[in-house]
């Protein structure tokens, strides 16, 4: 018989710092209408079952591949990849029953390539050149070693 309020969450997901081994991703839970941060941290995590008076505490959590992480009290996780590629973010709101106001889930998605950066395009150019010098030398003597031992035409007729 209680009546809870169902809100929508805003979860967005930006990359705020990245270079050609890793990227550091900022998540942030927002409720779409007011604005205000959902904390997903427990501050008094290290007892789990005790909750102060007053403390609202919410079960629920974030996705990213295979990690959970949950936002601090102002509402922002911040997470570090080393692997290139795209990346789903999934919110996964805690018992409608228990919450109140409740969130709805939400989901935003983030991709990151090391060639989206300057020096990811120098570190690849450096390297195509650097793993081509054999195959260039290797030609280069091949043409040398051929203009040497070429045998005209003429003494074929």
């Amino acid at each position: 018989g209680i009546e809870r309020e169902i809100r929508e969450s805003e979860l967005t997901v930006d990359i705020i710092e990245q270079n050609e081994t890793e990227a550091t991703i900022r998540i942030e839970l927002r409720d779409a209408e007011t604005g205000d941060p959902i904390a997903l941290e427990d501050p008094f995590d290290e007892h789990p079952r005790v909750s102060p008076i007053g403390h609202e505490q919410r079960d629920g959590y974030i996705m990213i591949g295979d990690e959970r992480v949950e936002t601090n009290a102002s509402g922002v996780a911040t997470l570090t990849v080393r692997s290139p590629g795209s990346y789903t973010v999934e919110y996964h709101p805690g018992s409608w029953r228990t919450h109140d106001p409740a969130y709805v889930g939400d989901r935003a998605s983030v991709g990151w390539h090391p060639l989206s950066t300057v020096s990811g395009w120098l570190t690849l150019i450096v390297d195509v050149f650097r793993y081509s010098i054999p195959f260039l030398v290797a030609l280069y003597a091949g043409l040398k070693l051929g203009s040497f031992l070429h045998i005209p035409e003429e003494r074929y007729l």
